[in-house]
């Protein structure tokens, strides 16, 4: 159990990709906090998940862009583990629209969400991991990022503005053991993706050099491996998405 004796926090962890990582990180020997917003029964049935398979799971609740909220979560999952190792940073909303009918309140809801969120869990994480000299961060951006996509520029904006978030982090924080990583999903079928219209889909799936959806299996795993490989492994970006970006 490489991830014995480690606590990991995931956000937007109830479904989809975050579930995926959870019961991956769980598989792998971590107590894992499943952090949700609006989903409790989606968040409880991931912790009862791990339960059965002889794991350990707190669902704790919190709106990433808030945060008050925030604090408050990292405090519970420090109060029930006594730490946390890994954090995940895999929560964020999606709001699609051709620029010039893109709101000005809905590119900030996005920009403040995702990127708010972003900063404000980690800055909530780092000094426990600082002061225990041992840590490993992972954003969960996407391939919109680093291609683009018609309609996606407030949600490619915050994406490819975690991947140099990332970046800069993992040199401010190296000098603590603590490792800043990019994971880079493809086309997922989640809740979130079948917002998209069935033609976008099918689009995203031809452009996968094997004309399919990336399994959120296939991504957890990559997680897994960014938090438990070589601490030498800081700053990279590793892209699960069947070649859709090359």
């Amino acid at each position: 159990m490489k991830l014995s004796n480690r606590v990991a926090l995931v956000t937007g962890g109830s479904r989809g990709i975050g579930r995926a990582i959870c019961l991956d990180l769980a598989r792998a020997g971590a107590a894992v906090a499943v952090n949700y917003v609006s989903h409790p029964e989606a968040a409880d049935e991931v912790v009862s998940t791990i339960g059965a398979e002889g794991g350990t799971a707190l669902a704790v609740r919190a709106s990433i862009g808030v945060p008050a909220e925030v604090e408050a979560m990292i405090a519970r999952v420090n109060a029930r583990f006594g730490q946390l190792d890994i954090l995940v940073c895999n929560g964020g909303i999606w709001r699609g629209a051709p620029l010039h009918k893109l709101a000005p309140e809905t590119w900030w809801e996005v920009i403040n969400t995702n990127l708010g969120g972003l900063y404000y869990v980690t800055r909530a994480a780092l000094p426990g991991m600082m002061e225990r000299r041992w840590g490993r961060i992972v954003c969960v951006s996407s391939v919109v990022g680093l291609v683009g996509w018609p309609g996606d520029c407030a949600y490619g904006t915050v994406k490819a503005g975690m991947i140099g978030f990332a970046r800069c982090l993992a040199k401010e924080v190296a000098k603590h053991d603590i490792t800043v990583n990019i994971i880079v999903p493809g086309y997922v079928q989640t809740g979130m993706t079948a917002e998209v219209s069935e033609q976008g889909r099918e689009v995203m799936r031809n452009l996968s050099l094997f004309k399919e959806s990336v399994p959120p299996e296939e991504v957890a795993a990559g997680v897994t491996f960014l938090v438990s490989g070589p601490k030498n492994v800081t700053g990279h970006i590793l892209t699960v998405d069947g070649g859709l970006s090359l």
